[in-house]
C-alpha cells in the first residue's frame, strides 16, 4: 500500500481542514495516510479517520527545522506522495523533498495568492515574495497543482503564471444528506438556537457562518446591517470565532446594534446544523474564497443567499443565488432591503440548488483524487 503525507498548518475546524478530512476519508482504504498539522479538534478527527497524525508545523516562513523534519519523515517512512495545503507548508514541505525523484509532489493553495488581502506593508513586501515562491514551487517542484474551480484554475494560469499543464481541477464535496431534515425538526433546531442566545422568537434571522477573519468580510455585513437594524424586526447572527472577535464586538457597540446582533464565538460542530436551520436568510460577504463550503451548505439547507460577486462563488453556485459587489459596503446596503423583502419559496430554492449540488458529491470527489494519485505512478 502506497503512503501519502498531507502537510497543513492547522488542527482546528475550517474549510481547508474539512477538505483534508474528506480527503483522508476518501483515500484511507487505498493509501496509508499520514499528516503533519497543529493540535486541535480537527487533528482528533484526522486520527478518527485512521490517519497517522504528527503535530508538526512551521514556526516561520523560513523554518529549516521544519524542512528537516518533513524530509526525515518522508525518507524514514517511505512516503510516496507529499500533498501540501496552503503556501507556507507548500514551499517548505516540497522544497524539503525536491530532489527525491521517487516522491510525487502535489501543491494546493486553496485561495489563490493573488486574491489575498494584504496591508500596505504586506502588499509591498510579502506579496512579491509569495508570488515568486509560488511560481517556482508550482512550476518546477510540484508534479501537480490542484484548483477547486475553473476561475481558480484561470487565475493560477493568467495571474500566478502557473503552467496549465500542471493544474488539475477537482471541486470539493458536501454531504447534502445531513441537511434533509423534516420541517418540525428544523423548527426545534431554530427554537433551540434562539433560546440559547436569548433572541425573541418573532425576529427574522439574517445569518452568516464563517471564521472571523478579514477575508470573510463580516465587517462589511455589520456596517451594512447597522443601516437596516433601526426600527426593523431583523436580527443578525454571525456564527463563528476567530482573531477578530474582540474587534467586531467593539464595532457592534460602536454601531449601536448590540440588541439586534449576536456573535456566537466558537461553537461545537454539532451546533452548525442547528444554526443553519435558525437562519431565514444567508449573507456571505467574503473578500476572498477558495471554494466557499458554507455557501454550499446554505444552498443544501435551501436558504435565500446573498453573496459577494467573487467569480469563485459564481462558479460554485452556478448563478443560482443573489450577488452584490465585493468589498462594497454601499452596494450591500443598497441590495439588502430588496433581498430581504423578496418572498422566497425554500422548497423551490432547494430544488434549484440540488441541480448544482450534484456536482459536489463524495463519489466524484473520491474518484477524482484516487485517479490523480494513481496517475502519478
Amino acid at each position: 500500500m502506497k503512503k501519502i503525507l498531507y502537510l497543513s498548518r492547522s488542527g482546528n475546524f475550517g474549510g481547508m481542514e474539512k477538505h483534508i478530512l474528506d480527503l483522508i476519508n476518501s483515500v484511507n482504504k487505498d493509501f496509508e495516510v499520514h499528516i503533519f498539522c497543529n493540535s486541535g479538534e480537527m487533528a482528533k478527527e484526522y486520527e478518527n479517520a485512521f490517519a497517522i497524525v504528527r503535530i508538526v508545523v512551521p514556526t516561520s516562513s523560513i523554518d529549516i527545522s521544519y524542512m528537516k523534519k518533513v524530509r526525515e519523515y518522508v525518507v524514514n517512512n517511505k512516503i510516496d506522495i507529499v500533498h501540501t495545503h496552503e503556501l507556507e507548508v507548500s514551499i517548505l514541505g516540497l522544497l524539503a523533498v525536491v530532489d527525491l525523484k521517487n516522491v510525487k509532489k502535489i501543491m494546493h493553495i486553496h485561495t489563490p495568492i493573488t486574491s489575498w488581502k494584504h496591508s500596505l506593508i504586506g502588499y509591498l513586501v510579502k506579496a512579491p515574495l509569495n508570488f515568486i515562491a509560488n511560481f517556482i514551487v508550482g512550476n518546477f517542484v510540484a508534479d501537480k497543482v490542484v484548483a477547486l474551480t475553473e476561475s481558480i484554475r484561470q487565475e493560477r494560469v493568467k495571474r500566478e503564471l502557473i503552467s496549465n499543464s500542471k493544474i488539475v481541477l477537482i471541486p470539493n464535496a458536501i454531504d447534502t444528506g445531513k441537511f434533509n431534515v423534516l420541517q418540525e425538526q428544523r423548527q426545534l433546531f431554530k427554537n433551540e438556537i434562539l433560546d440559547k442566545y436569548q433572541i425573541p422568537k418573532d425576529k427574522i434571522i439574517i445569518g452568516n457562518l464563517s471564521r472571523l477573519t478579514r477575508e470573510k468580510g463580516q465587517d462589511i455585513l455589520l456596517n451594512a446591517f447597522a443601516k437596516l437594524a433601526k426600527n426593523s424586526n431583523y436580527h443578525l447572527i454571525i456564527a463563528g470565532g476567530g482573531e477578530l472577535f474582540d474587534e467586531y464586538t467593539k464595532l457592534i457597540d460602536t454601531l449601536n446594534i448590540k440588541d439586534s446582533c449576536t456573535l456566537t464565538g466558537v461553537f461545537e460542530e454539532i451546533e452548525k446544523l442547528k444554526l443553519y436551520f435558525c437562519f431565514d436568510y444567508f449573507v456571505f460577504p467574503s473578500r476572498a474564497e477558495g471554494f466557499g463550503y458554507v455557501l454550499v451548505e446554505a444552498m443544501a439547507v435551501g436558504l435565500p443567499i446573498l453573496a459577494s460577486d467573487l467569480q469563485v462563488l459564481k462558479d460554485v453556485s452556478k448563478g443560482t443565488i443573489e450577488f452584490f459587489q465585493s468589498e462594497n459596503t454601499g452596494a450591500l446596503i443598497e441590495k439588502l432591503p430588496t433581498f430581504l423583502s423578496t418572498k422566497y419559496d425554500n422548497q423551490a430554492l432547494k430544488i434549484k440548488y440540488d441541480k448544482v449540488l450534484i456536482n459536489y458529491t463524495f463519489t466524484s470527489f473520491k474518484n477524482n483524487y484516487l485517479s490523480l494519485y494513481k496517475s502519478l505512478f
